[in-house]
């Protein structure tokens, strides 16, 4: 019904309209979340800022350049994002649109994505259900890389970093293209021991970290061709294979044995078709991955393994000469295998229709509409509406809002997990509601943005997993949870003479994460701050350029955090930490150029957890270069 009326509307206005050419040759990246983001709170980390940090992994990443809560269990740990007060499984993380989060326990280890694989990471704050469909009710992270560009030589960039407790990162990216095709290749592995020392507050001594260590490595391919003038085709492959030594907590007698290898698959093949005012996208994707835990002191080896097979068209039309709209579908089918489900195996077919208008009312309002019906396995899903509105005033200034519902619907392990699987459970459901302003000003030596955003959320359903006896647990929908905040970002740049820049960036989120209402008996949450979820979140950073050379400081805060009982027994210490990163560019030719650097970690020997019993390193560095051809 849905795609109907947008074909129907959209096929009408193009026809009374003259042809309008807008749409490069060339395909566009996320191009829903950029073309159709009204209202939202969006982050974009690219350039400079990629670059530089290429040697690490998304979860050190955005530790170091946002205040977004990252619930981690340490160096070389799972490591899971959380917008605005939500579960992990409640914020997605998207790969060139592709939803990333695994059926089966809704998450994505954030420590297994190398930087080096991505070019521009945006941050989309709030719900996004109505654009991306289930589990984006926090936030999303949107992963991307640069468009395509033809006509050019070959190039080679070559990776290599040594570093404190073992770390060695050695990339290799080549890129080449001509006059309708180009390719790009990349490549990584990495090893660590991280056998540092730390504080055991249990044993009251000093001991190593053991059983800790980690060898990935992946290779990422992509391919680009222009058919014709008019349409194009565009190929990308990325496997990796991930192998986790997994140490014991601090409170644990034994050592640890227990490891963990990831080994994944991520396709997708995309055809663009753009012919005067509009535009067709056809997508397929396919996403395997294999998990297998093994701990031979518990005599476990448990494989789990995942299938997704998404296909995609969406159809935009350009309205002359400020509006657009889009209608797309979307079918997902997601399959599991897992000891935990028996002798099932778990699948599901998911079909989506979606609709976005975007356009400009009184000359300074910015206006979208988005909506989205999903079936769900028999089962429709909520109806899914959100609108986007932002104001601009003039061009220092504007406010934005947004009103958005979302849901997520349950997890493999919520519905079929042997020993306490729920196939009862319903979706759940989520209305958030966004207000903020933008404040930019610019003049020859300085420029300054800022950005302050009012939010709350209420999630209704949430599903949590408790006890029902000794030693099992099962899933269900039992409370109602209420998260409000408020978020703060500034960025500036100054020169101080001819020569030196200072750029500076500042973010600071208020997270008040409270339970509502509750429907069973641990009534001594209710009307407290959600677990793993601190208050105050923070990053601060100073960059000092002079030509070739750059120094930077960041300092990343976490507030307190409960654990298990909201109470002052389980809880997690403030901690704050301090980097510096020093970076030198040296022009051999105008073709060969390296780049040294270095970087400095918890350089006060901060001692902290980032979970109770998961220790962190002092004081570490990592020495890097990075040689290109061009």
């Amino acid at each position: 019904m849905i795609i109907l009326f947008v074909i129907t509307a959209s096929v009408g206005l193009a026809q009374e309209l003259d042809s309008i050419h807008v749409l490069s040759a060339v395909i566009i990246s996320e191009q829903r979340l950029e073309v159709y983001d009204t209202g939202s709170k969006v982050e974009t980390l690219e350039g400079a800022t990629i670059q530089q940090q290429s040697f690490t992994n998304l979860s050190d990443f955005l530790r170091r350049n946002s205040a977004i809560n990252l619930r981690s269990y340490g160096l070389g740990g799972l490591s899971t994002i959380s917008f605005r007060g939500s579960g992990s499984s409640q914020s997605s993380v998207l790969w060139e649109g592709i939803n990333l989060q695994s059926p089966s326990n809704g998450s994505l280890d954030l420590s297994l994505v190398p930087v080096s694989f991505v070019d521009k990471v945006v941050l989309q704050y709030g719900g996004g259900s109505a654009q991306f469909g289930s589990a984006v009710m926090g936030g999303a992270v949107h992963l991307s890389t640069s468009n395509f560009e033809l006509d050019k030589p070959l190039s080679v960039s070559l990776y290599q970093q040594l570093g404190s407790f073992g770390s060695q990162y050695t990339g290799l990216t080549l890129a080449h293209s001509g006059r309708n095709y180009a390719f790009k290749i990349r490549g990584f592995r990495k090893n660590a021991d991280n056998n540092f020392e730390f504080f055991n507050e249990f044993s009251q001594q000093k001991e190593t970290q053991d059983n800790a260590e980690i060898e990935q490595e992946g290779l990422m391919t992509e391919v680009f061709y222009k058919v014709n003038e008019n349409q194009n085709l565009t190929a990308k492959y990325w496997g990796q294979d991930n192998l986790v030594n997994l140490p014991k907590v601090k409170s644990q007698g034994l050592a640890s044995v227990a490891n963990q290898q990831d080994l994944f698959h991520r396709s997708t093949l995309q055809w663009q078709l753009h012919q005067n005012d509009f535009l067709i996208n056809a997508k397929m994707a396919y996403v395997w991955h294999q998990l297998t835990y093994t701990d031979t002191l518990k005599n476990i080896d448990s494989n789990n393994l995942t299938k997704t097979l998404i296909s995609e068209l969406t159809t935009d039309y350009q309205i002359r000469p400020l509006w657009k709209i889009q209608g797309g579908i979307n079918y997902t089918k997601e399959a599991g295998e897992a000891d935990g489900y028996r002798n099932f195996v778990p699948a599901r077919h998911r079909i989506a229709m979606f609709s976005s208008l975007r356009g400009l009312l009184f000359d300074k309002l910015e206006t979208t509409i988005s909506i989205r019906e999903s079936y769900d396995n028999q089962v429709w899903s909520p109806f899914l509406p959100s609108i986007g509105l932002d104001y601009q005033f003039n061009q220092h200034y504007a406010l934005k809002a947004k009103i958005a519902r979302s849901y997520r619907i349950p997890t493999f392990n919520d519905l079929y997990w042997w020993s306490g699987g729920n196939p009862d459970l319903r979706p759940e459901r989520g209305t958030s509601i966004e207000i903020g302003s933008r404040m930019s000003h610019q003049k020859e030596n300085f420029s300054i943005e800022s950005e302050v955003t009012i939010y709350s959320n209420y999630v209704y359903d949430w599903i949590l997993w408790t006890p029902i006896e000794d030693y099992a647990w099962s899933p269900d929908n039992v409370q109602e949870v209420w998260s409000k905040g408020i978020e703060l970002s500034s960025k500036t740049k100054f020169s101080l003479t001819d020569e030196i820049e200072i750029h500076t960036s500042l973010s600071y989120q208020l997270t008040d994460t409270r339970v509502e209402a509750i429907f069973d008996e641990k009534e001594n949450t209710l009307g407290k701050q959600m677990i793993l979820t601190p208050v105050h979140t923070g990053s601060f950073s100073v960059n000092a350029l002079r030509k070739s050379t750059s120094i930077g400081i960041n300092a990343n805060y976490t507030g307190e955090q409960f654990t298990d009982d909201n109470s002052n027994r389980g809880t997690i210490e403030d901690y704050l930490i301090w980097d510096v990163l020093v970076s030198q560019e040296i022009h051999i030719t105008n073709k060969h150029k390296l780049q040294a650097s270095l970087d400095l970690k918890n350089i006060f020997d901060h001692r902290y957890d980032v979970r109770r019993g998961y220790p962190m390193p002092g004081r570490n560095f990592n020495i890097s270069i990075n040689y290109q051809f061009n």
